[in-house]
């Protein structure tokens, strides 16, 4: 019995070595990737270890943010950046129709450009991102039943998809949707109701233009694509500490046409 403990035990450090050395690979590697940025990434870094504003937890998050930044970007052209002005400076919902046209107009100027997050987000943004996030995460009724883990993979995240980025989406959504679900104590019923409302303000249609625009752009919209749909009820969940992520199927193999049109 005392050799299989002793055994048990190597297996343990072991793993545990293992899988710092992974953790210090995939920050290296991030930085390496970040080129002239890695000084934005390194001040996030530091300000959660500096004494005023430490939180083991945070620290931990924004590496964890940090390591899994490779790959992850958005696209953005002159043209795209008119079409979202056009947007924010709508003073009423938006109908497709509208937003159609003013992509038309842009399309043939359009040069689009992917843009990885590593080289482009700035210590600003990525701390606001995890200050909110954390605030949402301990404030909500429902926080025991969301795990750290959980928190890193599913609320944490800054994107869903390669849609573009805005200062201050949290607080935006979180203004916005928190009365559905300040009383609210389950996280089951906190997610049906999220789903159900932004569901319903933003109802689905296809659209000329290509890209993912901000969560915050499309508060203006009426109609929006199914994935834009997924990305805005999926923000609004994570604003407001509901973990949360999209996934894909190509095709329900246990529906049949009837359930598929809506008959029923």
């Amino acid at each position: 019995m005392r050799k299989i403990y002793l055994v048990g035990i190597w297996v343990i450090i072991v793993g545990s070595l293992s899988s710092c050395r992974q953790e210090n690979q995939a920050l290296d590697k991030a930085m390496e990737e970040a080129g002239k940025n890695r000084l934005e990434l390194l001040k996030v870094i530091d300000y959660y270890r500096n004494v005023d504003n430490r939180d083991p937890l945070k620290l931990k998050a924004a590496l964890f943010l940090i390591e899994n930044m490779p790959v992850h970007g958005g696209v953005w052209s002159e043209a795209i950046g008119t079409f979202r002005e056009k947007v924010y400076e709508a003073d009423s919902l938006l109908p497709m129709e509208i937003l159609n046209k003013w992509w038309n107009e842009l399309e043939d100027v359009n040069k689009p450009i992917f843009k990885p997050d590593l080289n482009n987000l700035k210590a600003d943004f990525l701390i606001q991102n995890i200050d909110k996030a954390f605030e949402v995460w301990y404030a909500s009724a429902w926080r025991k039943d969301v795990s750290f883990i959980n928190f890193c993979h599913h609320i944490l995240p800054y994107r869903l998809e390669k849609e573009l980025l805005a200062d201050g989406w949290r607080d935006s959504l979180y203004q916005a949707y928190y009365p559905l679900v300040k009383d609210i104590k389950t996280l089951k019923e906190a997610y049906e109701i999220v789903h159900y409302e932004v569901g319903q303000r933003l109802s689905s249609s296809s659209s000329d233009f290509p890209y993912k625009i901000d969560v915050v752009a499309m508060q203006h919209q009426l109609k929006a694509t199914c994935l834009q749909r997924c990305i805005m009820i999926s923000s609004v969940m994570r604003a407001l500490g509901i973990p949360t992520a999209i996934d894909y199927v190509g095709s329900w193999g246990n529906y049949s046409t009837r359930v598929m049109r809506g008959s029923l």
